[in-house]
């Protein structure tokens, strides 16, 4: 089935597939459903990524129809795919990594929070001790009878 690229996008965004980069294509966790488009036009709407390897410098993917095949499954079938004859990749998006995101999220956040708390405390202190040192120029000066700096220049 050839379709248009807007198409292919519209398909694989509404039922949570994510494009992924050419380059991480080899990276895609085995067991991972995936959508793609091949060079030729054709669109797959859904594959199971069984695992990926490489053979005589070519890099290729095993996919399934299914997850799993189970016993006496007719239906089950396996195919080798070529990467150099597939143009985009989809990649479902797993309720895990939703969940793992959410958290490192969070952590995250709280991190920002904390640094941003400290820099205000370290700001805080600084403009103290900046007054402190003001006082204390001030009190030289004036135990030394100095109007400015630039007299102790001169002497």
């Amino acid at each position: 089935m050839s379709v248009s690229s807007n198409s292919e996008r519209a398909v694989s965004q509404s039922n949570g597939f994510i494009p992924i980069p050419k380059n991480k294509w080899k990276q895609i966790p085995d067991n991972s459903q995936i959508s793609y488009t091949r060079n030729d036009g054709k669109h797959v709407k859904s594959a199971y990524l069984k695992v990926s390897y490489s053979k005589d410098g070519e890099d290729y993917f095993l996919c399934g129809n299914k997850l799993n095949k189970y016993a006496n499954d007719k239906y089950y079938s396996e195919y080798r795919l070529k990467l150099s004859n597939v143009k985009n990749i989809w990649k479902k998006i797993s309720q895990d990594s939703i969940i793992e995101y959410k958290l490192i999220r969070a952590k995250l956040e709280a991190e920002v929070a904390d640094m941003k708390s400290k820099i205000e405390e370290l700001e805080e202190r600084l403009k103290r001790e900046e007054e402190s040192s003001k006082k204390i120029v001030k009190l030289i000066k004036h135990l030394h009878n100095i109007k400015n700096l630039d007299e102790l220049k001169h002497k």
